[in-house]
């Protein structure tokens, strides 16, 4: 890069710091000049500032995922906690209607095994009976 050139080179970041110039190899931020410099290391210092700016960036990005995912954790979390609540509702709601239909169905088991009980014993009178009326001479 020759001395004449009076092109201008600006690098600048987005909310993170001032922008900076390269001017005729002459590094300055907020064009303020650095004195005494060489274009070299003009060069390095802004090579360099860009490289602390770029893991300023990947280290923003780094909290903001980690942030990003302690929120879904917990909305996950959250979410979940709503479903296994709703469910356990669900469940309990059931269970006391089952609970009740099954009730009613030993209930009604009971009656049939009684019942049956008594048409046994019922059966076996009524066949005692008929043995007694077929003796000859009884009647």
């Amino acid at each position: 890069m020759s001395q004449d050139n009076t092109q201008s080179t600006t690098v600048a970041a987005t909310n993170v710091s001032p922008s900076v110039t390269l001017t005729n190899g002459i590094l300055s931020q907020d064009n303020e000049p650095i004195p005494h410099m060489s274009s070299l290391e003009s060069l390095q210092e802004c090579a360099r500032q860009l490289i602390q700016e770029i893991n300023a960036k990947r280290q923003r990005d780094a909290t903001i995922l980690s942030e990003l995912k302690t929120e879904l954790d917990n909305h996950t979390t959250s979410s979940f906690a709503r479903i296994e609540k709703f469910i356990l509702s669900k469940s309990q709601a059931t269970s006391e209607v089952i609970q009740t239909k099954l009730q009613i169905l030993f209930n009604t088991l009971n009656h049939v095994s009684e019942l049956k009980s008594e048409l046994e014993h019922f059966r076996n009178d009524l066949e005692v009976l008929n043995c007694d009326t077929q003796k000859p001479g009884i009647m």
